[in-house]
This record gives structure tokens, C-alpha cells and sequence, in this order.
């Protein structure tokens, strides 16, 4: 028995796949999700989305927030962005949030430096999600 799961952004379809088991970051902690799990709409925070392919290949993306939704062995994620382990650049991900600290030492709006700080753990959780093979 397999999940069939359907990952998809604001700019359409991300992948499509079949895995024994979805472990995801949700905003109430680690969730793991196997076959003939009951159903479960949940909010996912920035994380990891962890899981196995092709019955053997273990995945693992960065999430930037999104909801889950599951039921009957079908899992959706609508993510605000994801990208796979291999995708993402180390060093990008470094100088922007080198860049946004630099932002947040002369940043006097609240509103705008909580996004800034947003931004810095989302590319702190890609560099740990990059070193996840």
C-alpha cells in the first residue's frame, strides 16, 4: 500500500509521487503519515518534508509553510515554496541571509524586520535540508 501524493505551489504543480511514508513539520510538531492513516488537514510550518521514493530512495525538501491535507491514501501539499535537497544553492542561501541581518541591524519597522527574520529561517532551513542526502 502506497501514499499518493501531490505537491503543488503557487506557480502550479511541483511533483507527483508514490511514498511508503510522508514525514512532515507541522505547526503542532513532526508528523509521520503511514497507509490507512485517518485523515488529517493540518498546517505545515518551515521544515522538512521527509520521504521515501521509488520504495527505496529516501527525499528530503525544504517547505516554506503550506497545508497538508490527507485521506484515503491521498496526500496534497500546497506549499508556499519547496525545494529538493539538490536544488537548493548553499551559498545563495548564505549571502541572503547575511544580507538580511545586515537589513536588521538598521531596520526600525517591526512588520518588515518579522519578515526579514522569516526569510533568514527559511534559508536556514534550506542549508539544513541541503545537507540532508
Amino acid at each position: 500500500m502506497m501514499i499518493e501524493v501531490r505537491i503543488v505551489t503557487p506557480q502550479g504543480m511541483y511533483k507527483t509521487f508514490e511514498t511508503s511514508i510522508l514525514n512532515v513539520d507541522t505547526i503542532d510538531g513532526q508528523r509521520g503519515i503511514l497507509p490507512n492513516h485517518v485523515p488529517v488537514v493540518t498546517m505545515l510550518k518551515t521544515g522538512v518534508l521527509n520521504v521515501v521514493e521509488n520504495g527505496t530512495d529516501r527525499n528530503y525538501y525544504a517547505v516554506d509553510g503550506g497545508l497538508l491535507y490527507y485521506r484515503d491514501n491521498k496526500a496534497e501539499l500546497l506549499v508556499d515554496d519547496i525545494l529538493h535537497s539538490s536544488e537548493i544553492d548553499v551559498e545563495r542561501q548564505r549571502a541572503g541571509i547575511e544580507k538580511g541581518n545586515e537589513m536588521l541591524r538598521t531596520m526600525t519597522d517591526e512588520a518588515g524586520a518579522e519578515e526579514i527574520r522569516k526569510r533568514i529561517r527559511i534559508r536556514e532551513n534550506r542549508i539544513k535540508v541541503a545537507g540532508m542526502k
